[in-house]
């Protein structure tokens, strides 16, 4: 049994209600957990004390040895300070301890947290690349299926989890614009905060980069190979299942790779960036780029 629903039920949680209370968390924020509860747990039998108690100074040492010894950054130690909060007794609070608060302001002092980009690069250098990858008729399925998500990706400014969740039901076409409804938690997700719905309109000025035209040839590529695949984008080689986040992330930089940008430096993440630092740069207002993008400040 895992130790965060050890800890429901040492609240008192009823049984019947522990398959709702597991779901205070999303799921990916569970997973970011799990392997520092797991090596919480380790320590703790270690150390001979209640994983589920708090012995501050147990904890602490355990914090200290994640940073010192495992090399953790900032952000990953705030991270297991979360974690743990999130199955000690609600009772203790103990991200918000003086103790705990201090400690974490002393690692941020130690190692202050780095920006992870001082510099974007310039979506016209990816443009130029898909220009190239055309007609849409001609170019193999593979690179069909990478051009249509890093279009998406800029022309939307989204996330990669929100174009990987867009499902085909919720799809409305027009003569000349795709709308799709999002579902589903994603990290903008938040109460009061309504799922963005995205239009992909034709872009006649230049047909090589009209995502209007190549999702509609991918879309019609694509119809006799999902099945039951109800999710927009599938794998482009047998079994044509829903691709995982990962995979999703390595067309994306497999396209950045081959255009010239730095992989190393830039994850797949950064098209979201590029795109709207370069919108606000074109003058569109950042009332509307933060509407697009999701954000609410």
């Amino acid at each position: 049994m895992s130790l965060y629903k050890q800890s429901l039920i040492k609240r008192g949680i009823p049984p019947q209600f522990l398959p709702i209370f597991q779901h205070i968390r999303r799921a990916s924020s569970q997973k970011q957990y799990e392997s520092y509860l797991s090596r919480w747990e380790v320590f703790s039998k270690q150390k001979s004390v209640d994983p589920l108690r708090l012995p501050l100074h147990e904890v602490l040492l355990f914090l200290e040895d994640l940073r010192v010894n495992h090399g953790l950054s900032y952000s990953a130690l705030n991270t297991a300070r979360s974690a743990l909060s999130s199955i000690l007794p609600i009772s203790d609070r103990f991200g918000a301890l003086p103790l705990v608060h201090d400690y974490m302001k002393a690692a941020a002092n130690m190692k202050p947290p780095s920006v992870r980009y001082t510099k974007l690069w310039d979506p016209q250098i990816v443009l130029s690349h898909l220009r190239s990858q055309s007609p849409a008729h001609e170019i193999n399925f593979k690179t069909l299926t990478q051009k249509c998500l890093v279009l998406m990706l800029l022309v939307s400014g989204q996330r990669l989890e929100t174009l990987s969740k867009l499902p085909l039901d919720d799809l409305t076409i027009s003569a000349a614009s795709y709308k799709f409804t999002t579902t589903g938690l994603t990290k903008e997700s938040r109460m009061g905060y309504a799922d963005p719905v995205l239009h992909f309109r034709a872009y006649p000025v230049d047909r090589r980069l009209c995502i209007y035209h190549y999702l509609s040839e991918y879309l019609k590529q694509t119809e006799q190979l999902r099945g039951d695949c109800r999710s927009l984008f599938i794998a482009h080689q047998k079994p044509y299942h829903t691709p995982s986040m990962d995979t999703l992330s390595r067309w994306v930089k497999s396209v950045l790779k081959d255009a010239g940008i730095g992989i190393k430096q830039f994850t797949s993440h950064s098209t979201r960036g590029a795109s709207t630092s370069a919108a606000a740069a074109g003058g569109v207002p950042i009332d509307e780029i933060l509407r697009t993008g999701g954000w609410s400040k």
